[in-house]
């Protein structure tokens, strides 16, 4: 007896027998002792291919003749089964099957066509899209009520489990692998199917591939945007008993018991309006990545940021018109309360290494409350932002203040809004991205003015305040 496939779930076994010469059999054993057989239809014709699969309370059973797929769906309380077949005849080649919930997703091909077909295993509907594709499939893949197919050249075939998402997702994926381009369509037609979550994860992991499609990046962007006002990241900052020395050195006991927040990648990633520069890529690590440390006392909030970045650029704040130079924005929404734009309780402070000048700029003496360090790595590879940021400073200057922080500092659970935007210059034309903490805070162009159109607390991560670790 060969074993064909099995399916378990935590009542049930699903086992497919094949015997030399025989039909195979269909074996469903159940938790309470009971044993029931049933027979792939005597029409299967020669057997190539033949999997179980489950999910819940339900199984399917998928077999290849090599013309047409077929199989049954089965209740395997009542043991009643429901057939279905494949839309397309003259299958070469069967994927193994995926199942996420109730969806069963596969793909058959024929000579130039790959067919992506999803059952549902409640009712044994079967609906699918058919693509041209170059290379052959290297498998099949579920994600929420998403399907994706994989092929050797890294393409993607995708199809929604929902009505009104289906046709869209179907002609996205065929223009993906028919062109290799429309990567972007195919990643909003998730989007418009309500599966902004899938969406933004699908787009950031192509562009994190190098995928270099400016709509891809433009849906991706707003995917991720919308997704944080929605849900907005949270982070925990733990008190700490010896306050660190702000001198950039990032050596204190301190930081090392606090988490890491990595800042990696396109999900926090985000272009910047510079008509100098036509379009930017990512060339991974040393080119932009941060990790984040948060801890508190009595006194002050601390936070430290370890910048990897090979080429570095002082800021020059005598250029008006773009951003010249690395720098960083800090943004904090004292009161924690969002919004879609600034209000009276939110602040925004700049800080980078500078180019030097032979006057001050007017308002230059307004410095924020607190020490703030700016220094350079030893090794070249980047800066390290260290700063303390005194509870004043969330009281304000005004009656009543902003937040209402008890002299002796804040309590467990007090929370804010936070933001970290690292501007990126790497060619002394102006910044081309940000890595940012939370997409909250859109860069334009420079303006002392404008710069908080771009302003959305409601986008910003949470800090929530612990007790030490």
């Amino acid at each position: 007896m060969d074993v064909g496939g099995m399916a378990a779930q935590q009542d049930w076994c699903l086992l497919l027998e094949r015997v030399p010469k025989t039909t195979p059999a269909v074996a469903l054993y159940l938790a309470s002792g009971q044993t029931k057989r049933f027979c792939v239809p005597e029409d299967a014709g020669t057997v190539e291919f033949l999997k179980a699969v489950g999910s819940g309370k339900n199984a399917g059973v998928l077999w290849s003749s090599g013309v047409i797929v077929r199989g049954f769906v089965l209740d395997v309380r009542s043991g009643k089964r429901v057939g279905f077949r494949s839309l397309l005849n003259g299958a070469s080649g069967v994927t193994e099957p995926a199942v996420v919930g109730r969806w069963m997703f596969y793909a058959e091909r024929t000579f130039w066509t790959v067919r992506m077909e999803v059952v549902d295993l409640r009712s044994g509907a079967v609906f699918g899209t058919d693509v041209r594709v170059r290379g052959r499939v290297w498998g099949v893949a579920g994600a929420a009520a998403i399907g994706v197919v994989w092929t050797r050249e890294g393409m993607i075939c995708g199809l929604g489990c929902e009505d009104a998402c289906r046709v869209e997702l179907g002609r996205a994926a065929a223009e993906v692998l028919l062109r290799g381009e429309g990567y972007g369509r195919y990643v909003a037609a998730l989007e418009a199917c309500g599966r902004r979550s899938d969406a933004a994860n699908v787009g950031v992991r192509l562009l994190d591939s190098g995928v270099d499609e400016q709509p891809l990046r433009d849906v991706t962007e707003r995917c991720l945007f919308w997704e944080a006002v929605e849900t907005p990241p949270t982070f925990r900052a733990f008190r700490v008993e010896k306050a660190p020395a702000i001198d950039g050195r990032a050596d204190d006991p301190c930081w090392r018991q606090a988490y890491v927040i990595r800042l990696h990648g396109h999900k926090n990633l985000c272009g910047v309006e510079n008509p100098r520069i036509r379009g930017w890529r990512w060339l991974g690590k040393m080119d932009t990545e941060a990790r984040v440390w948060l801890a508190w006392d009595a006194k002050n909030l601390y936070i430290l940021i370890d910048l990897d970045d090979q080429v570095i650029y002082p800021m020059d704040e005598d250029e008006e018109k773009f951003h010249n130079g690395d720098m960083l924005y800090l943004a904090i929404d004292r009161r924690g309360n969002g919004g879609l734009e600034a209000d009276g309780d939110d602040v925004l402070v700049s800080l980078g290494l500078v180019v030097p000048r032979p006057k001050k700029r007017e308002d230059e003496g307004r410095k924020p409350l607190g020490t703030y360090i700016v220094r350079q790595k030893d090794d070249g590879t980047g800066v390290i932002y260290e700063m303390a940021i005194p509870w004043e400073y969330f009281r304000g200057d005004r009656r009543p203040p902003w937040v209402d922080i008890p002299a002796s500092g804040p309590r467990k659970g007090f929370t804010f809004g936070l933001n970290l935007v690292m501007l990126d210059d790497d060619t002394g034309l102006g910044a081309c991205k940000t890595l940012s903490l939370a997409p909250g805070l859109v860069i334009g162009r420079q303006d002392r003015f404008l710069l908080w159109r771009g302003f959305v607390p409601d986008a910003f991560a949470k800090v929530v305040l612990e007790e030490g670790r």
